[in-house]
């Protein structure tokens, strides 16, 4: 198949490695293409197989996620990268994208996000579970942008601005090419961050500030 996303798959567990298996056999357009349960082997399998996608657990013997997705960027290999953790420290996801990564998902994530990554990894879209703390601000922000609109990240502005556009949970969800369930953990990390209560407080913020987001 001409439009099939080919897949390396590395950890160092067993089972997880059958759980994202079983997880990428749900899209049939998804073809695991080798598996490694080291990033020493790994980073042999990828020079062999070439893959579009290299799944990786942050934890691995021999050569660790983020240093075997450095060693991707720096041989500029055409492999883009999803690192698979179970960490929360936001020094770690701001290193993971130093390294180019493009895609930092929670080892617990359902199926419809790794696919979701996966797809959108392969659209050269960067995609980062809901939730994490340690996630970037946008250098895009204007100067006089709201302070508050500055502790949000780019998805979360740019889930804000379709919001002011009157969009729903399922409509953003389509349009980001990500699980409606995950626009709805994002509206709630929105408010949190917003200090906003109430059902309609999160749409009259975004409305009142839609010309401050890009």
């Amino acid at each position: 198949m001409s439009n099939e996303i080919r897949i390396l798959i590395a950890d160092d567990h067993p089972l997880l490695r059958k759980a994202l298996r079983d997880a990428l056999a749900e899209d049939t357009a998804l073809r695991i293409v080798a598996e490694a349960d080291n990033g020493a082997a790994a980073l042999d399998m990828i020079q062999q197989t070439n893959p579009d996608i290299a799944i990786l657990d942050i934890h691995m013997p021999k050569l660790n996620g983020i240093e075997l997705a450095r060693t991707i960027q720096s041989e500029r290999f055409p492999t883009a990268v999803i690192i698979l953790t179970g960490d929360e420290e936001p020094e770690l996801l701001q290193t993971a994208l130093k390294a180019g990564v493009k895609g930092y998902l929670r080892k617990d994530s359902a199926i419809v996000e790794i696919i979701a990554s996966v797809r959108a990894v392969s659209a050269g879209k960067l995609f980062i579970s809901a939730g994490f703390s340690g996630e970037l601000p946008d250098p895009r922000t204007p100067e006089n942008a709201s302070p508050a609109l500055k502790d949000l990240t780019p998805a979360e502005r740019r889930i804000l601005k379709l919001i002011a556009e009157g969009r729903s949970s399922k409509d953003i969800a389509e349009t980001m090419r990500i699980h409606y369930r995950t626009v709805d953990n994002h509206r709630t990390h929105i408010s949190r961050k917003l200090n906003l209560h109430g059902s309609h407080a999160l749409l009259r913020f975004a409305i009142e500030h839609k010309d401050e987001l890009v």
